[in-house]
């Protein structure tokens, strides 16, 4: 999944929030990203199948 839920789970997600250098920006990528993350693990699992 990559950085797809978190900032740390990819290097261009780190890279990018740091260089940002805007406050709360954590926060805020953390906000989007993990409803994000939820709705793609659902997706895959209705694609592809429980097990």
């Amino acid at each position: 999944m990559g950085g797809f839920g978190l900032a740390i789970g990819s290097l261009a997600n780190l890279i990018a929030l740091r260089l940002a250098r805007v406050q709360g920006l954590w926060l805020a990528f953390h906000v989007w990203s993990m409803p994000a993350l939820a709705l793609g693990v659902l997706s895959a699992v209705f694609l592809i199948g429980p097990g």
